[in-house]
This record gives structure tokens, sequence and C-alpha cells, in this order.
């Protein structure tokens, strides 16, 4: 009920007690004492409120009525309820509102965009509902952590487990790379030099194995079980992942892809922090190098310009190519998660371990072929 309806039942409530209470009272008094009844004052001014009251209720229906018939063009997506409350208050000013639905939140959480067409401007709206109960608040912090030291979306509203963040204008780095545009290596440099930002903003001191280190060994025991890897790969990979301890964590985005990095005139905006956390600052510039690398793949790059913009993401983020070791390591993360879900075959898979290892790479096939030659070939 609209809150304006709320008060007009409240009145009309308060205005038939008034007449109710008051020749109550009335009657009382005349049985009581016929001489000392006095006049029913109270009816007339209870009548009024009643009628303030319906007044104001049939005016706010009507109105409400209006706004309902805005949003049944709607009707069709189902909009539950919290996506419904949002865009009330602009069809209530008369202003046009679309939606678009990019996930309808049956898998995962739901993200609409809402654009408001008002008579001056276009206002754009990214809408979330988190359904996955953890995500919300780990989305909250990560966005605080975040916007102190690099550009994200402002909240601008937030009710129940509904947030709703100003819209990024332009380009993500993934259509970037499919449309070969010319800012891409200028994208790429921004990517790095905002994480690297973000990261040394947010540093505390490293106890042992990270997040995903620890998830790289879980994967690899699994890819393991599977026939994907043989013992000898598997025991490679333990080896790398525990000689590169991280000297440091940091605040990290969690799901450093492409699309999540949006680039505009020199500008860059960060997006969609709900699976942000502290973990080795490294795995960040993995996931996204690792994404961009299949990216360009897929559209036709070769060896030199793929290189190119890894050097751009390097240059942003002040890394050498001495200190990329652990970022090799962390590569391997991308590739035993796919295989682990039957994305990637065993010699795919081995091909990817071969050029991250490579000074085990002359020796690894005679050694698999020694140690457990049926494994290896599953």
């Amino acid at each position: 009920m609209h809150p304006l309806q709320k008060i007009a039942s409240g009145l009309m409530i308060l205005g038939m007690s008034l007449v109710i209470s008051s020749g109550v009272l009335s009657t009382g008094m005349a049985i009581a004492a016929p001489s000392q009844a006095t006049p029913q004052a109270a009816i007339p001014l209870g009548l009024l409120v009643f009628l303030a009251g319906g007044a104001l209720l049939a005016t706010t229906t009507y109105e409400q009525g209006k706004i309902d018939e805005r949003l049944r063009p709607h009707d069709s997506l189902k909009l539950p309820e919290n996506v419904s409350d949002f865009v009330r208050p602009f069809l209530a000013r008369d202003y046009n509102v679309n939606i678009k639905t990019f996930n309808d939140g049956k898998s995962g959480n739901r993200v609409d965009l809402v654009s408001v067409y008002t008579p001056q401007d276009t206002f754009r709206y990214v809408l979330k509902t988190y359904n996955v109960e953890q995500d919300l608040p780990v989305a909250i912090k990560g966005y605080d952590i975040f916007s102190k030291s690099s550009r994200t979306p402002t909240i601008i509203y937030m009710r129940g487990n509904t947030v709703a963040y100003d819209y990024a204008s332009g380009k993500n780095i993934e259509e970037l790379v499919d449309e070969r545009s010319p800012y891409l290596e200028d994208a790429m440099r921004l990517t790095g030099k905002w994480l690297r930002k973000a990261h040394d903003a947010s540093r505390v001191p490293a106890m042992g194995l990270s997040v995903d280190e620890r998830k790289i060994l879980r994967d690899a025991a699994t890819a393991y079980e599977l026939g994907k890897i043989g013992l000898f790969e598997k025991g490679r990979i333990e080896d790398k992942v525990k000689e590169y301890l991280p000297s440091y964590l940091s605040y990290t985005h969690g799901d450093a892809h492409a699309r999540n990095f949006i680039y505009e005139q020199g500008n860059l905006n960060i997006i969609d922090l709900d699976m942000s956390g502290v973990s080795d600052p490294y795995s960040d510039l993995a996931r996204f190098i690792e994404n961009v690398e299949r990216l360009a793949k897929r559209s036709s790059y070769n060896a030199h310009q793929i290189d190119r913009l890894t050097e751009s993401l390097l240059q942003g983020y002040d890394i050498k190519r001495e200190e990329m070791d652990r970022r090799k390591v962390l590569f391997l993360r991308g590739p035993l998660v796919e295989s682990k879900y039957g994305g990637m075959s065993s010699q795919e898979l081995h091909g990817i371990i071969e050029g991250l290892l490579p000074e085990a790479a002359k020796q690894e096939k005679s050694e698999i072929e020694k140690i457990e030659p049926t494994e290896a070939h599953r």
C-alpha cells in the first residue's frame, strides 16, 4: 500500500472513531441526566475527518492506478516487488522508464538496467537484487574499499537485498578486444594502474598460502582424481605454488575478467565486486591476463599482439618480467577449474602446464610415462 493510502485510511478510521465515541458519550449523558445533555459537537468534526480521509484515499488510489497502468507494459517481465518499488517514484513524476533484464535471478543475482527518461536528460542505473545472501555484504565492502583508490560506480539506492548503482558508461575490455580498438592498450595500462592502486592501499601481512593458492592445490588434486593430469604434473604444481608464497596480501577484485572493467575516453570504471576479498594481489593479474589472452586468441590476435596487451597491463601495474613467475603459477587456476568441469581435455591442459612450468617441459612427458603412463593418457 502507498504511504498516502495508509495515512488516508488512518484519517477515515480516526473520523469514524470520533463520530462513534461522540454519539455513545452523548447518548449516555442524555440517559443519565437529560437536562444536562450537551450538543454532539464532535460528530461534525469526526465526519469532516472521515470525509477528508476518504477524499485523500480516492485521490491516491486514482494516482496509484495511473502509475500501475504505466508499469503494466513491464508486467510480462514479471518484475519482483523490489524492482517495481525502485521504478515507481520515477513513474509518479511522469518520467518514461525502460527496464532491460540481464539476469532474471534464476541462477545467481538478478540484474536489471533501468533507464529513466526526463525532459532534460536520461539516467541509467544498474539494479542488482542479491539472491545469494553472502554476496551483498561482500559487494558493499568491496565497493567501499576500491572506491577509495579507484573509480567505481556510486551506490545510490539500497533497500533490503536490492542495490542500485550508477551505470558505468563506455565499453568493457572484452568489447575492445573483439573490436580491435585502438584504445585497447591504453585500457590495459589503466586496468593495471587502478588494480595496483587498490592493492597497495589495502596491503596486509601474508600468513602462509592465500585463498587462491589453496584453491589451485584443491583443483590440482581434483584434476588428478579425474585423470586430467598425472602424478608428476600434480607434484610440479604443488611445488611451484609452495615455492612462491606471497610476501603480502591485498583486497582483490576476485573476479577480474575483461567485462568488469569499463573504459571510456581515458577513464576506467571497475564494477562487479561481488567476489572481492583478501588474497594474493597477483591473482587479479592472473585472472585478467588469462581471460584477455583467451579473448584475443578467439579474435585471431597473433602472439606478438597478445604479448603487447600483456606488457601494457604490466606496465600500468609497474611490474617487471622477472617478477612474473608467481603470476604464471596463478594462471593455473583458470585451466584447472575449466578442466574440473569437463571443459578442457587432458591434452589441452598438459599443453598449458608445460607452457607455465617451462623448466619441467623437457622431461615432463618422459617422467609421466615412467611414473604413471595410463593415468597421463586417460
